[in-house]
């Protein structure tokens, strides 16, 4: 059972990701139906730590086993933001992986997950608007073992009105 909470005022998720670079790329991934890219990962479930949640959807997204010992740890971050309409407060583990040839050397993945296209991008399409979150820049170059907040820009103020 994933950890999700629903209330009349919005979603909470417990979520972890992943930032997995090969060389100077870094693989990302983008609903076939959506509008936006973002890191690999998915919902916590219940009575499952963050770093098994990761390798777990490692595995059922891009077919690749690793070992806990992979895994650096690179932050907790909170986002607040509006999908679809729904205010969203997401608590998300991040992790680092880094990898060589375990992928191949394709800018495209073939996937056992139809609903996502995989694809190594240079850096800089990390920081693209159609890139979320939209604090990746952040998360990328001045975290390591921090905690961070962040309101999307269409949550305007600090005490955040679900309306």
């Amino acid at each position: 059972m994933d950890l999700t909470m629903k209330t009349s005022a919005g979603k909470l998720n417990l979520r972890t990701a992943v930032i997995i670079k090969r060389a100077s790329h870094y693989l990302i991934h983008k609903g076939k139906h959506e509008k936006f890219a973002t890191l690999i990962g998915g919902r916590i479930q219940f009575g499952e730590d963050s770093r098994t949640a990761i390798m777990r959807e490692i595995k059922e997204e891009i077919n690749l086993d690793i070992d806990a010992q992979q895994l650096e740890f690179i932050s907790t971050f909170e986002n607040f933001y509006r999908y679809k309409g729904e205010f969203i407060h997401e608590i998300l583990f991040i992790y680092k992986l880094e990898v060589t040839d375990e992928l191949g050397d394709e800018m495209i993945l073939e996937q056992p997950d139809e609903t996502f296209d995989f694809y190594f991008a240079e850096e800089s399409q990390l920081f693209a608007p159609e890139f979320k979150p939209d604090i990746m820049k952040e998360v990328l170059y001045h975290c390591s073992n921090h905690h961070l907040i962040h309101y999307d820009d269409n949550i305007k103020d600090n005490n955040k009105a679900r309306g």
